[in-house]
């Protein structure tokens, strides 16, 4: 079978916390390519409760590696966050630069979601998964 390319898009991941989005990435980077666009930033009230562990909200924007995991932290707009949601800057061409096989995105109802969906005449052979829990 062939190594697929798969794309995590979440607004906010915590891999030191865990969740599922971690795991299921780890799980994903076996034998795939894999990456994951987030935003640069810590959701206000998962930073509120978890301040020991994750040091502070805002983190820096551009590529890293966490528990293994490739991420793409993108700036949000102006601190544009509605609900917690935030408006990445740049979104679409990171998505597009990827190439994906396979785009998993999580929580239904945000900005981010709808970017995603809006994407896909963009990407016709891209199967696109969204994921809410």
């Amino acid at each position: 079978m062939s190594k697929l390319r798969i794309l995590h898009v979440i607004d906010h991941i915590y891999p030191v916390l865990g969740y599922q989005e971690t795991f299921m990435a780890k799980v994903h980077s076996r034998g795939n390519e894999i990456m994951v666009i987030t935003s640069d930033r810590h959701a206000a009230s998962i930073f509120d409760a978890n301040r020991s562990l994750l040091n502070q909200r805002k983190l820096n924007s551009g590529f890293t590696i966490e528990e293994g995991i490739k991420i793409l932290r993108l700036p949000v707009r102006g601190d544009f966050e509605i609900f917690e949601n935030p408006w990445l800057i740049g979104l679409e061409r990171a998505v597009i630069r990827f190439k994906p096989d396979v785009i998993i995105s999580h929580a239904v109802v945000n900005l981010t979601t709808i970017r995603i969906a809006l994407l896909k005449s963009r990407l016709p052979n891209t199967k696109i998964i969204f994921d809410d829990h």
